[in-house]
C-alpha cells in the first residue's frame, strides 16, 4: 500500500525526526510505501535556520523593522560559527538519507494525493498556537472534494491546552474535515476526550510513534558516545530547575555532565554539534538522563533510562505520558522536590500492554486487510 505521512518534517529537533522515523520504519516493516510529504508551513520550518530565505526577513521587516533586525541577527549565527553549520548540516543529512521525500508544497492544492492512505501525525499538527492557525495540509485537506477513494487516519495527533479555544474558534472547518476520516487517534487521552465533548468525533488515544520501535532498533540508528559514566542533560529551553538538579545528581553519584543542546539548530558550544544519530546515542547510553522534553522523556523510557524530567509549567503531553506508565514521581517543577536518587521502577506489562494496544490499532485502521 503506498501511504503518505504529513507531519513536521524538517523541524530539525531530535523529537521531531524519531517520531517520523519510527512511524515509517513500523509502517515500511509491514511492507507499505512509506513517503513523507514535504509541506513547506513557515511557522515550523522557519524556526530551525538552515538556509537563508530572504522572503523570511521580508516579511519580518514588513511587519516590525526591529523583528527583522532580531530575526536576522539570531540566525546568522548558524552561519558564522562552524559548529551550527555542521549541526544543520546532519540534520539535513538524516532527513534525506531516512526519508523518501514528496515533492514540496506550501499551497493545499499541491499536495500528492497519490496514495491508498494519507496519515497526519504525530508531533502537534493540531496546535493551531504552534502551527500559527490553521493549515489545511495537517487535516489532508487538499481542497478537493472528489479524491474519495483515498483513506484518511491520524496516528497520535496531537495538541496542547492553549490551544484549545483556537480549535474550538475553528470548529465548523474543523468538524467538515474530520467527518472525512475513517479513524482518529491522538496522543494525549484529554485531547480526545475534548474532540469528544467539543468537536462530536469519537477518538482512540494511542502512544508516540517512538513506542512502535524497540529499544533495540534505536540503539541500531545511534552512534554510541566516546564518553562513560555521564548524566545527559536535554533541554529544550533553558531551565534552572532542570540545571541545578543535574549539579546535584552529578556531584552524588560522581558523573560528569553533557548537555546534548538546546533546539533550533543553536548550539551553544562546539561539542553541541550533534545530529540526531548522536543525541539519541547520548540519552541511550547514559547513566542518567534530565530533560525538559516530552521525547527526551519517552526515548529514556523506551530506553528504560534511570531519568528525572523537569517541567515548571503544566503540560497535558508529558503529564499523561508519565501517568500511562505510572513514572509521575520521575516529573519535578522545582530541584528541591529530588531527595535521594533512586533508580526507575519500570513495570514491563504496562508497557508490554500500551505499546501492543497502539500497534495493533493502527494495523486494524490502517484499511489494507479490508475485504
Amino acid at each position: 500500500m503506498n501511504i503518505g505521512i504529513i507531519t513536521f518534517q524538517r523541524a530539525f529537533n531530535l523529537g521531531a525526526q524519531m517520531q517520523m522515523y519510527a512511524l515509517n520504519e513500523f509502517l515500511t516493516g509491514l511492507g507499505h510505501n512509506v513517503v513523507i510529504l514535504d509541506y513547506h508551513n513557515p511557522a515550523i520550518d522557519d524556526g530551525y535556520v538552515t538556509t537563508f530565505n530572504v522572503n523570511k526577513y521580508k516579511k519580518f521587516f514588513h511587519i516590525s523593522y526591529i523583528k527583522g533586525v532580531l530575526s536576522f541577527l539570531r540566525d546568522i549565527q548558524v552561519f558564522i560559527l562552524p559548529f551550527n553549520r555542521t549541526k544543520s548540516r546532519k540534520y539535513l543529512s538524516f532527513l534525506h538519507n531516512n526519508f523518501r521525500l514528496s515533492r514540496r508544497f506550501e499551497k493545499k492544492e499541491d499536495m500528492p494525493i497519490d496514495f491508498d492512505l494519507l496519515i497526519t501525525g504525530s508531533d502537534q499538527v493540531w496546535n493551531y498556537a504552534l502551527t500559527a492557525g490553521r493549515k489545511p495540509a495537517y487535516f489532508l485537506d487538499n481542497g478537493n472534494n472528489t479524491n474519495c477513494n483515498i483513506r484518511k487516519i491520524s496516528y497520535a495527533a496531537s495538541s496542547e491546552y492553549e490551544s484549545f479555544r483556537f480549535l474550538e474558534e475553528d470548529k465548523e472547518y474543523i468538524c467538515s474535515q474530520l467527518v472525512k476520516f475513517d479513524w482518529i487517534s491522538t496522543r494525549e487521552r484529554e485531547f480526545s476526550i475534548f474532540l469528544k465533548e467539543k468537536m462530536g468525533f469519537d477518538a482512540s488515544t494511542v502512544l508516540d510513534p517512538t513506542f512502535l520501535l524497540s529499544k533495540e532498533s534505536f540503539i541500531k540508528l545511534s552512534k554510541k558516545p566516546n564518553i562513560s559514566n555521564f548524566i545527559c542533560v536535554f533541554f529544550v529551553e533553558k531551565s534552572k530547575p532542570a540545571q541545578e538538579l543535574a549539579h546535584i545528581i552529578a556531584k552524588e553519584r560522581g558523573l560528569k555532565i553533557v548537555n546534548i543542546g538546546t533546539p533550533r539548530l543553536r548550539a551553544s558550544s562546539p561539542n553541541q554539534a550533534f545530529g540526531p544519530e548522536e543525541m539519541l546515542g547520548y540519552i541511550l547510553y547514559a547513566d542518567v538522563v534530565i530533560s525538559t522534553s516530552f521525547h527526551g522523556t519517552a526515548l529514556s523510557i523506551i530506553g528504560r533510562k534511570d531519568f528525572y524530567t523537569v517541567y515548571e509549567e503544566p503540560s497535558m503531553r508529558i503529564n499523561e505520558l508519565l501517568s500511562i506508565f505510572g513514572l509521575k514521581e520521575r516529573l519535578l517543577s522545582e530541584s528541591s522536590q529530588y531527595k535521594k536518587f533512586e533508580c526507575v521502577k519500570y513495570n514491563e506489562d504496562v508497557i508490554h500492554n500500551a505499546v501492543k494496544c497502539s500497534k495493533d490499532l493502527l494495523i486494524k485502521n490502517l484499511g489494507d486487510n479490508e475485504e
